[in-house]
């Protein structure tokens, strides 16, 4: 059996080499971590020694694992140290957060597990000036400049650094939605009433419910699926092991017909049984699998999951949200925006252009995006029909 996604080309030369069951995995292993990362060997050999107890590993790749959470128990402490100052000052300042991925699953996993780059933390819209007032406070700028003012809307997250020998990333999210391309279909206000209390990094807080940190990493897994999906289907994996029987998936499905975002987690919840023999059980998949979606929601899942990495990702993203997004005006202003951004942004994504003519950097980003249009459109309608 493979237990990398189907559309790696290179995985399947390998299994079909090997006729050693044993070596077979070890080349599956070797070039999940080629294509994913390193840093998530001891997860992969975990979940794989859960779901195939008869298997052995060879000693170099334990003492490698081994060697490897060390370094990110390490590495996770002092992300912890400063998320336990944020934390505290947002609970000073009456401001609600739910961190979300690395940081929570640090604590279902064993200690060292999960890697994380970043720390993401939901919060309300109507927060974020006061957010972002605490993160400068504390050290943090922006990593880059939005396309206009306004622009947030269409993200709903930012990214805030602070630097130093070990630089840490911040990301406020104030929603579930971007920068997933299925923008204002979750429930935010249900998702925050289900939040549950929490203690993380020593300070009281909140996280989300069982059933809304699967959906989740569902979502998050389709966000990377041609790269960077590897972490969220561990993830799946360990929170379906973790919860157990607590875990409502009369619920889950419920929310995820109700959001229209069957097709995303149908995919994700297939890639981490294919992988980890994840134990959805079988009424769940039966259900997801008899939804039949609209021809439309078929075309635009395809075009975001199936282009390689080859293509442009932001291009893809663009379309896929521009077709999900809600009202004429907001796809309006998100094209608008895209197409003519700010100054600022302007000078950050083309500095070579910086001693030209403003209208001639504009001229040069419309002729950009013309280009990966004309790449990308014509394979978008030929899956359409």
């Amino acid at each position: 059996m493979c237990y990398l996604p189907t559309h790696s080309k290179r995985l399947d030369a390998s299994c079909q080499v090997s006729k050693d069951p044993l070596m077979s995995l070890i080349q599956d292993i070797d070039q999940l971590l080629v294509e994913e990362g390193e840093r998530h060997l001891p997860l992969v050999l975990y979940l794989l020694k859960r779901s195939q107890p008869e298997r052995t590993f060879p000693l170099d790749l334990e003492e490698k694992a081994k060697k490897m959470r060390l370094m990110t128990s390490a590495r996770n402490l002092l992300y912890f140290k400063e998320l336990r100052q944020i934390l505290t000052a947002f609970n000073e300042s009456g401001i609600d957060a739910i961190p979300l991925k690395g940081v929570v699953m640090d604590g279902i996993y064993p200690a060292g597990m999960r890697s994380f780059s970043d720390m993401d933390i939901l919060i309300h819209r109507e927060t974020l000036p006061r957010v972002l007032e605490i993160l400068r406070g504390m050290g943090y700028r922006p990593h880059g400049p939005l396309w206009r003012p306004g622009a947030e809307d269409f993200q709903g997250e930012l990214a805030y650094v602070k630097d130093g020998p070990f630089p840490i990333m911040v990301e406020p999210h104030w929603s579930l939605g971007p920068p997933y391309p299925y923008p204002g279909r979750l429930d935010m206000k249900g998702l925050w009433v289900r939040a549950r209390k929490a203690e993380i990094a020593g300070v009281g807080t909140l996280i989300l419910s069982p059933e809304d940190l699967l959906l989740h990493a569902c979502l998050h897994l389709v966000q990377h699926s041609r790269g960077g999906w590897l972490a969220s289907a561990c993830d799946i994996t360990e929170l379906i092991h973790h919860y157990g029987e607590t875990l409502d998936w009369a619920q889950f499905v419920n929310r995820v017909i109700e959001c229209r975002l069957v097709l995303p987690v149908r995919f994700s919840l297939e890639k981490a049984a294919e992988l980890f023999r994840a134990p959805v059980p079988p009424d769940v998949r039966e259900r997801l699998q008899s939804f039949r979606p609209s021809r439309f929601e078929q075309w635009i899942f395809t075009s975001f999951t199936s282009f390689g990495d080859e293509d442009n990702r932001d291009a893809k993203t663009f379309i896929a949200k521009l077709m999900t997004m809600k009202g004429p005006v907001l796809k309006l202003r998100y094209t608008w925006d895209m197409l003519f951004p700010g100054k600022e942004f302007m000078a950050s994504r083309y500095p070579e252009l910086r001693s030209k003519p403003g209208i001639y950097s504009y001229l040069y980003r419309l002729t950009e995006i013309a280009k990966k249009g004309l790449k990308i459109l014509p394979r978008l309608f030929s899956r359409h029909r």
